[in-house]
C-alpha cells in the first residue's frame, strides 16, 4: 500500500513544510498555513484559517457530509520550538536538508512530518470521495508547543459537533500511544524574614528554604507505576525549572518563588498531586516560612485509553496491513492535545514517523520512509473505520 505513495511528493511537501520557520507566536505560523490551504486548494480540497483570540489555527475536511456518517477527527500542529544555537546544527535548521533517508530540520520529527502525511493522505482520500462512508476532519494548531487553550481546546468549542474518534500526529516512533501522563505547573513562592546579611541569624532565608524544598524533591520517592508509559516516563516526576529570589547582595532574601513541573500518571488527580506537594514543602520549611501556591494555567490531565476500542483495533490493524508487522501499543511521558481531546470524550490514540528524543534538538530529523509508511496508515485505518463503525 505505501508503495502507492509518491516519495518524492512527500519529502518535497515535507521540506517545504520545513523551510517556514513557524516558530511558536510568530507571523510565520500564519505563512505556513496559507502554504497548507494553497496546497489543500490544489487538491480540491476547502480550508479554512481560524484565528482565535490572536492564535492562528487551519480546519479543513473530506468525505460525507457532516452529521450523515461516522466523523474521524485527525490533529497535528504547524507550530515549532524555537532553532536554539545555529552553530549546533550539521545543516541550517529551516532548509529541509535531504541526506540519505533523512530530512534535517526544525519541526523535521515534531511534528512537520506529521502535518504532511496528513495533508497527504487527506488528498488520497479526496480523491476517492465518493465512496468514502464518512467524514475526516483535520484540525491543525499553531499553538500546540506553547499549550495555548485558543489551539485545538478553542477548535473544538468553535466546531462543536459529534467527533467519533481521533487520532493525533505526533512523535511516536511509528508507535500507537493509547495513554499520556498530565502535567501541573505549580508556583510555590517562600517568604522569609528580611535581615541585613551581616546579621543573617536575625533573619530567614527564603532562598536557603527553597534549597531544603530542592532537596526533597530530589530525594522524593514515587510509589506509583504504570508500565504501558515508555522508559523513563512510567512513573510520576517532580522537578524545579525556574526559581528566582532575593533583591540585594547584602540582604537576607525575604521572598524566592519556584516553577515546579509535576508531571502525573493516570489515577492522580490536580488535587492529589497539591496535598502531595504541600505535604513535602511543609515536613522541611521552617515554621516561621509563610508558603503560597498557585496553579499556572489549565494543565494536561492523564488519561488511558481502553485498547478495545474501536479506533485503537482500527489502527491496529491497518498498521499491520499496511507494514506486515504488530505495532508497538504504549503511553507517552510528555504531554500534548491529545489530552485535550480526551477530556471531551473523544477516543483519541496517537501517531507520527518521528523519534520522540528527536523533538527540540539540534538535527532534528525524520525518515522519509516513515512518512510515507504514515500516509498509507492514515488512508488505510479511515476506510476500516468508517465500515466498521
Amino acid at each position: 500500500m505505501t508503495e502507492q505513495i509518491n516519495k518524492k511528493e512527500i519529502a518535497e511537501l515535507t521540506r517545504e513544510l520545513i523551510t517556514i520557520p513557524s516558530v511558536t507566536g510568530t507571523g510565520d505560523v500564519r505563512r505556513a498555513f496559507k502554504f497548507a490551504q494553497d496546497w489543500l486548494k490544489e487538491k480540491r480540497i476547502d480550508a479554512e484559517i481560524v484565528c482565535l483570540h490572536g492564535v492562528q489555527n487551519l480546519i479543513a475536511g473530506v468525505g460525507t457530509e457532516k452529521g450523515s456518517g461516522p466523523n474521524l477527527l485527525w490533529v497535528s500542529h504547524m507550530d515549532v520550538a524555537p532553532a536554539g544555537n545555529f552553530f549546533d546544527w550539521r545543516h541550517p535548521p529551516f532548509c529541509g536538508y535531504e541526506e540519505g533517508e533523512f530530512l534535517y530540520g526544525r519541526g523535521a520529527s515534531d511534528a512537520k512530518s506529521c502535518v504532511a502525511s496528513m495533508l497527504m493522505a487527506l488528498a488520497e482520500l479526496k480523491a476517492e470521495e465518493q465512496n468514502l462512508q464518512g467524514r475526516i476532519t483535520l484540525m491543525l494548531s499553531g499553538v500546540a508547543e506553547s499549550g495555548n487553550e485558543n489551539g485545538i481546546e478553542g477548535m473544538l468549542e468553535e466546531y462543536a459537533g459529534r467527533f467519533d474518534a481521533a487520532i493525533v500526529g505526533e512523535a511516536t516512533d511509528m508507535c500507537i500511544e493509547i495513554a499520556q501522563r498530565g502535567l501541573r505547573w505549580i508556583e510555590i513562592r517562600l517568604r522569609g524574614i528580611a535581615s541585613h546579611a551581616g546579621r543573617p541569624s536575625l533573619g530567614l532565608n527564603a532562598i536557603g528554604e527553597a534549597g531544603k524544598i530542592l532537596n526533597a524533591f530530589n530525594g522524593y520517592v514515587f510509589h506509583q507505576r504504570n508500565d504501558l508509559f515508555e522508559s523513563g516516563a512510567q512513573q510520576p516526576s517532580i522537578s524545579v525549572n525556574k526559581i528566582h529570589g532575593g533583591t540585594q547582595n547584602n540582604l537576607v532574601a525575604e521572598e524566592c518563588r519556584l516553577i515546579v513541573d509535576r508531571r502525573m500518571i493516570p489515577g492522580e488527580t490536580e488535587q492529589s498531586v497539591m496535598n502531595e506537594i504541600e505535604g513535602i514543602v511543609r515536613s522541611v520549611v521552617d515554621p516561621r516560612c509563610r508558603v503560597e501556591y498557585r496553579i499556572l494555567g489549565k494543565g494536561w490531565d492523564p488519561y488511558i485509553l481502553d485498547e478495545n476500542e474501536l479506533i485503537v483495533r482500527v489502527l491496529r490493524n491497518a498498521y499491520r496491513d499496511v507494514l506486515n508487522t504488530e505495532p508497538v501499543i504504549r503511553g507517552k511521558g510528555t504531554c500534548t492535545d491529545a489530552s485535550r481531546i480526551f477530556k471531551k470524550g473523544i477516543p483519541v490514540v496517537m501517531l507520527g514517523p518521528g523519534i520522540p528524543f528527536e523533538s527540540h534538538i539540534s538535527n532534528e530529523k525524520v525518515s522519509v520512509e516513515r512518512i510515507c509508511r504514515m500516509v498509507g496508515i492514515l488512508v488505510h485505518a479511515s476506510e476500516i473505520f468508517f465500515s466498521e463503525h
